[in-house]
This record gives structure tokens, C-alpha cells and sequence, in this order.
């Protein structure tokens, strides 16, 4: 059996601006309540 190795950390600005548009998408249908850029920085 092969042991998969899962890295953890937090999530930046720069993560943010590339899920962005992922996260529009995928949450459109659930009244395109996505996390907002100013969540990240509190």
C-alpha cells in the first residue's frame, strides 16, 4: 500500500487570487457565497 503524503498550510493572498475564479464557480450554485478576500485578512 502506498502512503500519500498531504502538506497543510495556511492560505495566502496568492492562493486566493488563483482559486478565486474556482471558487465562484463551484459555489454558484449555492447563491455564490464564496470566501471574500477581506475573510483572509482579519
Amino acid at each position: 500500500m502506498e502512503t500519500s503524503i498531504i502538506e497543510v498550510k495556511s492560505l495566502t493572498i496568492e492562493d486566493y487570487q488563483m482559486l478565486k475564479d474556482s471558487m465562484i464557480q463551484a459555489y454558484a450554485s449555492l447563491g455564490g457565497q464564496y470566501w471574500k478576500e477581506e475573510s483572509l485578512k482579519n
